[in-house]
């Protein structure tokens, strides 16, 4: 291939003198995986006495279980260069009982 690339919608290009232009200022999926988390949670609640309640509910973080990997190494010359040693928790799960009076 020779010759310059004729490219008329490039992804970036210098914005226009004394503008800011409509690039975001960070790409965080540039330098790490996306990070794809779901957080839920569910309550029910039970009568008890007139003005007497119980709660019951149930959390769910990152509910969907998708695996959150940490950014990649990048200390370079290092033997481990870009590649990702560490993940985010699992799915978690917390159950609680709240009574209010």
């Amino acid at each position: 291939m020779s010759g310059p690339v004729n490219c008329t919608n490039p992804a970036f290009a210098t914005a226009a003198p004394w503008t800011l232009g409509t690039a975001p200022r960070y790409f965080s999926d540039l330098r790490a995986p996306r990070y794809n988390n779901w957080d839920m949670g569910i309550q029910k609640f039970f009568p008890i006495h007139e003005n007497i309640r119980l709660q019951f509910r149930v959390d769910f973080f990152n509910a969907f279980n998708h695996p959150q990997f940490y950014a990649p190494n990048m200390s370079y010359g290092s033997g481990s260069f870009g590649t990702i040693t560490e993940t985010y928790s699992p799915r978690l799960t917390q159950a609680v009982l709240k009574l209010y009076w």
